[in-house]
């Protein structure tokens, strides 16, 4: 049962289920450590993008004014970094114009710092570590973060199987640009 600490809440369009066709192992490895990446959203005062189509090339900005027209606030930055260490996590990496945080734990680290109850799970292409049920976050942190990515590592896309190409016939040939041209 997963246990949320007080004062925590749901962070919308987090829920998940287990994979149609999978069954629960069992708990994942406490001590297993994993990399999630949490996005933060966008500077509460910031203007809209620009239509990119619409933009001439004079009006092109650098990626530093980028970073302070469209990234982060700083001070979201901090109060996510703050909860992380607090719950033990290790700031691997962030950036302000991605509004990006990377951060590292244990199993047991991420269960308790997101509300959730990570374990493995077995179906017939794969097994992979997952949970059930919604990422919950301190109410201070639900409105600044838009999703924590990583905490479940099944395979979300699947390569499209490549339909064999015809076989030529006798009849094809070669074309040059000019003759497509001309057709």
């Amino acid at each position: 049962m997963v246990q949320i600490s007080k004062g925590y809440q749901l962070l919308e369009k987090s829920q998940r289920r287990q994979r149609h066709g999978a069954h629960k192992v069992g708990p994942s490895d406490p001590k297993e450590t994993l990399s999630v990446t949490i996005r933060v959203r966008r500077r509460p005062d910031v203007p809209a993008l620009p239509d990119p189509r619409s933009r001439a090339r004079h009006n092109v900005i650098s990626h530093e004014e980028f970073a302070a027209k469209y990234g982060s606030a700083q001070t979201d930055f901090d109060r996510v970094i703050a909860f992380a260490k607090d719950q033990g996590l290790k700031v691997v990496d962030s950036s302000i114009p991605r509004r990006t945080i990377i951060l590292s734990g244990t199993v047991a680290q991420m269960d308790r710092a997101f509300g959730v109850e990570l374990s493995s799970y077995q179906s017939a292409a794969e097994t992979y570590r997952g949970r059930e049920g919604a990422v919950h976050l301190p109410a201070s942190l639900a409105n600044v973060v838009e999703g924590v990515f990583g905490l479940d590592n099944r395979r979300m896309a699947k390569r499209a199987a490549a339909r064999p190409l015809p076989k030529p016939s006798l009849s094809t040939k070669a074309l040059t640009p000019p003759q497509v041209a001309a057709l």
